[in-house]
């Protein structure tokens, strides 16, 4: 019966001191690197959020995947926010969330969803937290760039032909 209990104990440890990774629905952390992330860990970064799509080739040398677009709140047509990867065939070279600003005048809550998906992707990609001049950026609406070592970070915005709202994006591009 002793040996049992061993057993049952280091099982225990395993199980404690991996991270209880068998029941998390958070993707195992990898960083962009020189050559960007493994497409199956990038398609995943968002997945606690977004139900990911799958990385798949989209035309030519351009893969990628796209979450279902996920509506923030009431009201038609309500704000949008997809999360994206996008690379070659062996690599994601470029992640980031895009927010649809359909209701103007619940951009708010929108624009908070936005800068906390932001900071989870930011953490989970490339293992830095959101600057404050980006969560700033986000939350006025505004687009803006930086740099975190050799990574890319923008925030872009574009409006809509009918100015009746607008995109706008984080995007996260390691310089390879």
């Amino acid at each position: 019966m002793t040996t049992f209990r061993a057993v049952i104990i280091c099982l225990s440890l395993v199980f404690i001191l991996s991270g209880c990774r068998w029941f998390s629905k958070a993707p195992v952390q990898q960083y962009a690197g020189e050559h960007g992330w493994d497409p199956t860990v990038a398609c995943e970064y968002m997945s606690d959020k977004m139900t990911p799509g799958q990385y798949k080739n989209e035309g030519g040398n351009v893969y990628g995947c796209v979450s279902e677009e996920k509506s923030l709140g009431a009201g038609s047509p309500s704000n949008t926010i997809t999360y994206f990867a996008r690379g070659d065939a062996e690599r994601g070279r470029e992640v980031g969330l895009r927010l649809k600003v359909n209701d103007p005048e619940k951009a708010s809550d929108a624009l908070q969803t936005l800068l906390e998906y932001s900071q989870q992707l930011s953490e989970r990609s490339i293992g830095i937290p959101l600057s404050p001049s980006a969560g700033r950026g986000i939350l006025s609406g505004n687009g803006g760039r930086g740099k975190v070592g050799t990574t890319k970070v923008e925030i872009l915005r574009q409006n809509f032909p009918d100015g009746k709202g607008y995109e706008l994006s984080y995007v996260i591009t390691p310089q390879l």
